[in-house]
């Protein structure tokens, strides 16, 4: 007989949006099961080793929280001062030094803090509808297959676990899609100077790309920004081909180029001449993926215009950040300092089923707009309010006082 576990809330993924989900849930009463894939939390910050929190602050001369309550909770909690203070970065942006072990830390104090029934290895096999709303799901885990009848479910997985399984409809897929990276760890690096050693980097790459000794997309090699600690550095690969079309799982393929990477800064590039890989990413960091389509679409005109929505649950200040697939470097779209541009909450919740909301990376965006809320300080903020805005329809509660309950939680004075 299959287990039955309660719940009001059902989350799937336990990554940034996944946690704030299950935060904003909570804070409502609601009872939460939060599954997830991996054997710990954190999703694409762990286990892609992101290196970097961005989107917790305003773009400015001085590191300005964007959101109150939770997101900015989580951030104070991720900061060990002295260690991993928030870092100025180019044209005014700021951003959190962050090991994939800090953040697991950190997300794992959220759940026990709050009491989040949390199942690891665990994966959505398929839901049940009827009269559009979802009434039942079976999650397998590594031990048994469990039948959940949730009042809400929310998809944070990333991937986008329910719209298959639900025939949920999607955004169409835009001529430009955004590369994945890999992150990897070399140990036994000459430098104590970042600065120096990214134009070092820099200049050999530029001149044996000129010299045809490395290929053009060698140039998609980048040092994560205040990962050095003591001669140990977080390498970033862009890469180059579509790994969504290429090879499964795509990160076989990633793992191999790293390797040839490694080869050739050990062999052509001085201060690397003695390093070793200590680690390589568990997985590959896909920026974007399939998005469904919701009650509204998220767009680049209201992102770079800094459009304010009544029905606002989230602050984005994060540039539209795309990364081309191929051989191309990063462009890097701004709009005003210390301004903001409203997610609405219908961009989380679905059109076509009553009882499922989205967060993070599959809030309904345009392709540029997700290049900006796709950051993991949005993703903390949409999944919080996705939380807050399922527990309601749990409770048979209105819309309108969720969002009121968000707007006075997390966007209230920072």
């Amino acid at each position: 007989m299959k287990r039955r576990p309660e719940t009001d809330v059902l989350i799937i993924g336990a990554g940034a949006a996944g946690i704030g989900a299950a935060v904003g849930a909570a804070d409502c009463g609601a009872k939460v099961t939060l599954i997830e894939k991996l054997n710990y939390p954190g999703g694409r910050a762990t286990a892609s080793a992101v290196g970097t929190v961005c989107g917790t602050y305003f773009r400015g001369e001085q590191a300005k929280f964007l959101m109150s309550g939770f997101p900015k909770d989580f951030a104070q909690k991720l900061i060990v001062p002295g260690k991993n203070d928030p870092v100025p970065f180019a044209d005014k942006l700021w951003f959190i030094p962050c090991l994939p072990s800090d953040f697991e830390a950190t997300a794992n104090f959220f759940l026990k803090k709050n009491n989040i029934q949390t199942i690891f290895n665990s994966e959505l096999k398929s839901i049940n509808i009827n009269n559009s709303e979802i009434n039942h799901a079976e999650v397998k885990t590594a031990t048994e297959v469990l039948s959940i009848s949730p009042g809400t479910v929310i998809d944070c997985s990333g991937i986008g676990a329910t719209i298959p399984l639900s025939n949920h409809s999607c955004l169409p897929q835009e001529e430009k899609q955004q590369a994945s990276a890999m992150v990897f760890c070399l140990d036994d690096v000459v430098t104590d100077d970042e600065f120096k050693l990214h134009h070092i980097l820099l200049k050999y790459i530029t001149h044996h790309i000129q010299q045809g000794i490395i290929p053009e997309h060698y140039n998609l090699i980048s040092i994560i920004p205040s990962s050095i600690r003591d001669q140990s550095l977080l390498l970033k690969v862009g890469i180059p081909w579509n790994a969504k079309e290429n090879s499964n799982p795509p990160e076989k393929k990633a793992i191999d180029f790293i390797h040839d990477v490694y080869l050739y800064l050990q062999a052509s590039v001085p201060p690397f001449k003695d390093s070793r890989i200590s680690w390589i990413a568990k997985e590959m960091g896909q920026r974007t993926g399939i998005r469904p389509k919701c009650r509204q679409v998220l767009n680049e005109h209201e992102v770079l215009s800094c459009l304010k929505s009544k029905e606002t649950i989230c602050n984005g200040g994060w540039p539209i950040e795309f990364w081309e697939t191929g051989n191309k470097k990063v462009e890097m779209t701004y709009f005003s300092e210390y301004d903001n541009y409203s997610i609405p909450a219908g961009s989380l919740i679905s059109d076509e089923i009553k009882n499922l909301f989205f967060a993070g990376k599959l809030i309904s965006a345009t392709e540029k707009a997700i290049a900006s809320a796709r950051v993991i300080g949005t993703c903390l903020g949409t999944g919080y309010a996705a939380g807050v805005l399922a527990a309601y329809k749990s409770q048979n509660k209105p819309e309108a006082d969720a969002i009121h309950f968000i707007q006075s939680t997390i966007l209230s004075s920072q």
